[in-house]
């Protein structure tokens, strides 16, 4: 059995993804960074954005659940809970 993948892993992972697809500075995101509200996201950004967290850690997200994904914290945590199940 592998290891839990920690949220340190996964946030570092997080940031490089958000701050490419948002083309903001990895500083400026932290764990409580509103993704719309202060990153600029938008829907279309949502959906690239998910498909980077499926292709970088090899899940699937339901459509349905992207739009809970609010914070680079909260992407760490739907993640951890993939990995959970």
């Amino acid at each position: 059995m592998t290891e839990p993948l920690q949220f340190d892993d996964i946030f570092g992972r997080v940031v490089k993804i958000l701050a490419n697809e948002l083309r903001v500075a990895p500083g400026a995101i932290e764990k409580e960074t509103l993704i719309f509200e202060q990153l600029g996201a938008d829907s279309l950004d949502a959906v690239s954005i998910a498909l980077r967290l499926e292709q970088e850690f090899k899940i699937h997200i339901p459509d349905d659940q992207i739009r809970n994904f609010r914070t680079p914290g909260s992407i760490v945590q739907g993640i951890q809970a993939y990995f959970s199940q």
